[in-house]
């Protein structure tokens, strides 16, 4: 190594600009917040959160599509087995059982609180976007969760608008297109102490 008896490790050639493969230095930026001030949730937690909803709607979805496809392959749903459009019917007929297992479960919530399960355990709320308050319950239902559920229901574009809903929220702003629609922001509860 060195005869100088300095230690090679000591400095790293590397460290500072010069090296283009180092990791990008962590800088602290102020928390995004929405035009009220209100901190925006971050993406992990909004995440955390419909994963969460998600699994607690999932009996739900998998009790009406397994039910429905039982009926319809006795002939008793619909009028028969061979009927084309049984694919189609079984994801509404799941969308409407997933839909009242939704407000069933997070309706009080949603109302009183502006959460869901899955929100309330990770410390977010929807609020409306020009006031930061609750929306309505029943709006907020149609527009931020039926509306998404439907289009995403759609042949060949279905797949498409619900990952473009998903992948917005990379925006600035944090808003999906369930956001855009409802007029809403989920945002970080703040804790009174």
């Amino acid at each position: 190594m060195s005869g100088s008896g300095a230690d090679p490790f000591r400095s790293d050639p590397f460290s500072d600009t010069g090296n283009p493969f180092a990791a990008p230095r962590v800088m602290d930026t102020p928390a995004a917040a929405n035009h009220l001030g209100q901190p925006l949730a971050d993406r992990s937690s909004r995440f955390v959160g419909a994963l969460v909803d998600s699994v607690i709607l999932l009996p739900f979805a998998f009790g009406a599509a397994f039910g429905f496809a039982i009926l319809w392959s006795r002939g008793i749903a619909a009028g028969g087995s061979d009927l084309p459009a049984g694919d189609f019917l079984n994801q509404l007929i799941t969308l409407m059982a997933v839909s009242i297992a939704y407000l069933a479960i997070n309706g009080y919530l949603l109302a009183h609180r502006g959460q869901t399960i899955g929100k309330l355990l990770v410390g977010t709320r929807i609020v409306d976007a020009r006031t930061g308050e609750i929306p309505p319950l029943m709006p907020l239902f149609l527009k931020r969760f039926l509306i998404i559920q439907l289009m995403g229901l759609l042949p060949w574009l279905g797949v498409p608008i619900s990952l473009v809903n998903a992948l917005l929220i990379f925006r600035a702003n944090r808003r999906c297109l369930h956001d855009d629609l409802a007029s809403t922001q989920v945002v970080k509860v703040i804790r009174s102490a």
